[in-house]
């Protein structure tokens, strides 16, 4: 043990135990037993102690009650020798106090205890004034030494190698009372667990010495039976080490005891002897791999090492074995499938054994040995498929070596550096290094598979799809390639990204044009039915279908990516949209003059010109060749070059920005603005108007609330028309215009009779039918102005005829028909005789139009607008007397029912 180790533990006799009599004489005991421990280091224990008692400080606290007038004086005799008092001795030191000089009262420092108060008198002129005095020990535990984990391992395994010296045959394991009581007074002052204690003794037992004394194996079991049933652990440093050192211990005592069996063979497997007695040998060490305290320190668990060292043990076996008995080089087969049939005989009969016994430690016994088999045997078979792969390798050295010019070339696709060559082929945007390259092998590839001039037709056949899948792979794979290579440099990312999209867009073009040239289809059709021509011909176009899909999704990414730097731009320009005419740029000086509504527009939209020029001249647009094939024309709306894919995206991501700008609860005039600004937009992107969605939200909102109640009355009107229902009920009328003064008009209608209206039971209920008929919508023709016209009332009548043109005032709803007055034929006279023929109207509930958009938006404006709100308050009451219409017959009609039923 180290000084410091051999200090520190006895600073832990020395304070760690009461200042009493039977303390003080333990320590005596234990600084003994110290020295007996350690005999080599008794010359230096008196100079190790001396610094250990320098440690301990004394302090005297003195609480004097006196009066004002009076004072004390303390004397301490001997000052110098009092200053280097230490524990543990018989000298005595006097504290002599007095007041005034005139009587003195003292006390013996050895007298007083620690940390406790002592009373004392002194008198003066005949009065008592009492002293309070108490010595407190401190000890400097800053320069005190630590024990480190090592003194601790080197402490323990000394102690008991010192008890089992006087041992005559077997160590039981347990500690004599001295030992004891030192190894706990060290572990109790410097705080270190139980746990601990434990740990380290059974890392002493595992590795014991039994040349001096032998250790009785229940030893380690009650160690390892008091660790199991401990939970709960605290983290510490301690604890750590001591986890550490135990693991290298028990790896250690596991390869001792694999040792033994090292002479024995685990393969073939023959009976469970050997694994009954390898079981018994491994149960100490599989108890301590079990301990639940490895959860806290797993990477110093001992378990993965003993899966190791069997997983090693049963791998060396099955080499062994077939270096012995499966030699590859035996001539006699017949010999050699002998002891195969012979091992396979004896796994069959004892795998279930070995299986069970190596389960415990997560190996799979089967699966290793034949894993390990298949790779012995595939050392020979691996050197031939070399050799074969290397001679082949030559040849298509040999092969390639006439094609060398376009290997070149294809080296070069891969790169995107602006070198050139985007002017050799056609368009002037900017294009990929490599890409003139790359459809040079394309059409190196027809070329070579011309010079093949298959002659039966099924060759042909093959020959032709195959080149197809070929081409198709290729443009996916030079597509991805470009993708990789534009992602991969920070550095004038914009600019490759371009020449990318560009390239893999020109790509697609080029083999979409030629590809019935490169594969020869003229001549395959030639040779083959005109069915199967067919069919092969659908399935080339789908296989160049589905790798244009993959190629635009790889364009779509890379656009977006394009697309993300023209963000502030669109911001801006949306921004610009939303405002109102006579808002302006706060950066434009105060003098300037408000901008019209249709220069904002024009400002607006040679913006988003500007941008578009700007995609125009970096991306490719799709050119659809004149003789490019049916299919692909037919797809046409979905074939989109790289310019209107960029479009679209624009076209989103400003209208996602217009919605977040966009304001609330302003006037049509507002909305009307930016929904020419959208149609515009749309026209110059080239973006399908149907595909705006915000420009039909905002063109919603640019209606006026009158305009929205037409369009709602049109709508239900278009749609009462185009039913063909023949049990809706119905009203039919003829009716007709005639011009008058100015723009006035005259409507003459004249109401025949309804059709299929809900029974009318006249002996429950009184039934008198009319017609209600006026002009909507309210705001446009006050009733005030334009009177209600009702026809005659039929007084319990079910023949519902009229056959007039005046109107009575209606209580009851059955149900609303609505005619569109620009569907009003002109009549030349005011007879009612000349009016056109008959025209049936349907019946409809008050909320049929409820759903409408119109409806909605007027919904929502009702609680701002008093036209609006005055139009859903009729509608409501409408609704409201259709359904208390609908309460009343179908109460009469149970009323009706109840009695047939009594």
């Amino acid at each position: 043990m180290k000084d410091g180790g051999y200090m520190a533990v006895v600073c832990a006799i020395l304070f760690g135990n009461d200042d009493d009599d039977k303390g003080k004489g333990l320590r005596l005991q234990l600084l003994e037993h110290l020295q007996e421990v350690y005999p080599h280091i008794a010359s230096k224990h008196g100079q190790l102690l001396s610094q250990c008692l320098q440690l301990v400080r004394y302090q005297l606290e003195v609480i004097a009650h006196l009066p004002s007038t009076q004072t004390m004086v303390l004397y301490i005799f001997n000052e110098e020798t009092c200053r280097q008092f230490v524990a543990n001795t018989e000298e005595t030191y006097t504290l002599v106090m007095s007041l005034d000089r005139k009587e003195d009262e003292s006390i013996a420092l050895s007298q007083l205890p620690i940390n406790n108060f002592v009373k004392k008198s002194v008198f003066f002129k005949g009065y008592q004034y009492n002293v309070d005095l108490r010595m407190l020990k401190n000890n400097d535990n800053d320069s005190m030494p630590h024990l480190d984990f090592e003194d601790l391992l080197d402490l323990t395994r000394s102690l008991y190698e010192h008890d089992a010296e006087g041992v005559k045959c077997y160590f039981s394991g347990a500690l004599s009372d001295g030992s004891f009581s030192l190894l706990h007074c060290t572990s109790k002052f410097f705080h270190i667990l139980p746990e601990v204690l434990r740990i380290v003794t059974l890392s002493i037992f595992l590795v014991w010495d039994s040349s001096k004394a032998s250790l009785e194996d229940v030893a380690i079991t009650r160690l390892v039976k008091k660790l199991k049933s401990k939970k709960d652990l605290v983290r510490t440093d301690m604890l750590e080490s001591s986890l550490e050192h135990l693991a290298e211990c028990v790896v250690a005592e596991l390869r001792d005891v694999l040792q033994q069996f090292s002479h024995e063979s685990l393969f073939p497997p023959d009976g469970y002897y050997i694994l009954k007695r390898m079981n018994i040998a491994l149960k100490v060490v599989t108890d301590i791999c079990m301990l639940p305290i490895w959860d806290l320190y797993e990477t110093h668990d001992p378990s993965s090492a003993l899966t190791e060292q069997l997983v090693h043990m049963v791998t060396h076996c099955v080499e062994e074995w077939m270096q012995q008995e499966l030699k590859v080089e035996v001539k006699d087969l017949k010999e050699e499938w002998m002891t195969v049939q012979k091992m396979w005989e004896m796994m069959q009969r004892n795998y279930q054994s070995y299986n069970l016994f190596f389960h415990q430690f997560n190996i799979n016994y089967v699966d290793l040995v034949l894993k390990t088999i298949d790779e012995k045997c595939e050392e020979p078979t691996a050197v031939r498929i070399r050799d074969v792969v290397s001679r082949c390798d030559r040849i298509l050295d040999t092969f390639v070596a006439g094609h060398q010019p376009q290997n070149v070339q294809v080296s070069r696709t891969i790169s995107l550096d602006n070198d050139g060559d985007g002017t050799k082929y056609e368009q002037r945007r900017p294009l990929p290094a490599g890409l003139y390259s790359f459809l040079c092998i394309q059409k190196g590839l027809s070329d070579d598979y011309s010079m093949l001039a298959f002659k039966r037709p099924e060759n042909i056949v093959m020959g032709s799809i195959s080149l197809v899948h070929i081409y198709s792979e290729n443009i996916y794979a030079y597509a991805k390639k470009l993708h990789n290579d534009a992602l991969t440099n920070d550095s004038d990312k914009e600019s490759r990204v371009i020449r990318a999209a560009n390239g893999i867009e020109q790509a697609l073009l080029f083999v979409s044009e030629r590809w019935r040239r490169f594969v020869d289809f003229d001549r395959m059709a030639a040779t083959v039915p005109a069915e199967e021509i067919a069919v092969i011909e659908k399935s080339c176009e789908e296989v160049f279908e589905s790798s244009r899909r993959r190629c635009e999704q790889i364009i779509d990414g890379l656009l977006r990516i394009y697309c993300r730097s023209k963000r502030d731009d669109v911001s801006r320009i949306a921004r610009n949209i939303t405002l109102e005419s006579y808002e302006h740029n706060k950066k434009l000086a105060v003098y300037m003059r408000e901008v019209t509504p249709i220069e904002k527009m024009h400002a607006n939209l040679d913006s988003v010109e500007r941008m578009a020029g700007d995609v125009r001249a970096d991306l490719l647009p799709r050119i659809l060749p004149q003789k490019l094939d049916i299919a692909l024309i037919s797809r046409k709306d979905s074939l989109e070059g790289c310019s209107q894919m960029a479009y679209s995206i624009l076209h989103k991501m400003l209208e996602s920005e217009i919605l977040r700008y966009l304001r609330k609860f302003q006037n049509p005039d507002y909305y009307t603005e930016i929904y020419v600004s959208l149609k515009a937009i749309s026209s110059i992107l080239e973006i399908p108007p149907q595909f705006s969605q915000v420009a039909s939200l905002v063109h919603m909102y640019s209606f006026t609330t009158t305009e929205l109640i037409l369009s709602y009355y049109a709508r239900i009107s278009e749609d009462l028309e185009s039913s063909s229902s023949q049990s809706a009920s119905r009203i039919s009328i003829r009716v007709g215009y005639i011009p008058t003064t100015g723009d006035n008009v005259l409507v003459i209608i004249k109401v025949l009779e309804l059709e299929n209206v809900p029974a009318l039971n006249t002996l429950c209920d009184r039934v008198d039918p009319y017609v209600r008929l006026e002009l909507l919508p309210a705001c446009l023709y006050p009733p005030h102005c334009f009177p209600v016209q009702k026809t005659r009332t039929l007084t319990q009548c079910e023949n519902l005829k009229w056959n007039q043109d005046f109107q009575l005032i209606c209580d009851e709803l059955i149900g609303r028909a609505f005619l569109s007055t620009n569907l009003l034929e002109r009549i030349d006279c005011l007879s009612v005789k000349k009016l056109p023929p008959p025209h049936a109207l349907r019946l409809s509930q008050p909320s049929v139009g409820h759903r409408l958009p119109f409806y909605k938006m007027l919904k929502e404006r009702s609680q701002r607008d008093d036209i609006a709100k005055a139009f859903i308050n009729q509608e409501k009451t409408a609704k409201k007397m259709y359904f208390k219409c609908l309460s009343r017959r179908f109460s009469t009609g149970f009323k009706s029912f109840k009695k047939h039923s009594i």
